[in-house]
């Protein structure tokens, strides 16, 4: 199970592409089946592809979103200092060997050390960066930490519900469907979240993996109600039908 969240600095706005495995489900309506099929084609192409996420963000773009003052010359140099060990990370990296990367994701870890209990912008770039080190080397507890510690860096931004969405992957990819449930309904919680129908629909697969039918139903119906033209939503018509032609809910 796989993330990747983009922040595009040109466009100013940020670029969220999530990857699950979807289960594969029967489909009695044409136009259902076809978009089943198209999203599972799409996010199986991408499964393997490791979480990427690319903190290079325009300084006033990012100060602007998080309320940073741009003459906190403290706050300043802290940006300054994340931003060299990112670039010190990802410089020509596409040419080095597999050990020569892992050593520069160690060096980056032990220089962010200092900037990881940091409230706000600080807090949330330094624990950015080090949950996507960590979760490129499939060490996802260690990833799921450093999502949350981003959440509560700046829990009223747009990263807080990120933050929570990633540490429900990591969860799920240690098979913590418990905590990946909480964590996907805390995600959830926020109203401005831009992967909001995605969430809710993964409430819906985790809930349905454990065999809650009802409760993966009544997920799925939040959807059909709420976000009746989204994509996620035509998947989740599809399980409700299953449910349906199986006798699995009431």
């Amino acid at each position: 199970m796989n993330c990747i969240f983009a922040m595009k600095s040109d466009k100013n706005e940020v670029n969220v592409m999530a990857d699950k495995n979807v289960l594969t489900f029967s489909n009695t309506e044409t136009e259902e089946k076809t978009t089943v099929s198209a999203m599972d084609n799409f996010l199986s192409s991408n499964s393997k592809i490791l979480l990427a996420i690319v903190i290079t963000v325009v300084l006033a773009v990012v100060l602007a979103i998080l309320g940073i003052s741009i003459n906190d010359s403290a706050t300043l140099k802290q940006i300054s200092a994340i931003d060299k060990i990112s670039y010190a990370l990802t410089q020509k990296s596409a040419a080095l060997s597999d050990d020569e990367l892992d050593a520069r994701r160690t060096e980056a870890l032990s220089a962010l050390q200092p900037y990881l209990s940091k409230k706000g912008i600080i807090g949330v770039r330094s624990n950015w960066l080090v949950a996507d080190i960590y979760y490129q080397r499939g060490a996802f507890e260690d990833a799921k930490k450093a999502y949350l510690a981003l959440a509560l860096a700046s829990p009223k931004s747009y990263t807080a519900p990120i933050g929570y969405y990633c540490a429900a992957e990591c969860c799920e990819n240690l098979g913590d469907n418990e905590n990946a449930l909480a964590y996907y309904e805390k995600a959830e919680s926020y109203d401005d979240f831009m992967m909001k129908t995605h969430t809710i629909f993964n409430i819906g697969r985790v809930k349905e993996t454990a065999k809650d039918y009802e409760g993966a139903k009544a997920a799925y119906s939040k959807l059909t109600e709420n976000y009746p033209n989204d994509e996620w939503t035509k998947i989740a018509k599809s399980r409700l039908l299953d449910f349906e032609v199986k006798g699995l809910v009431q």
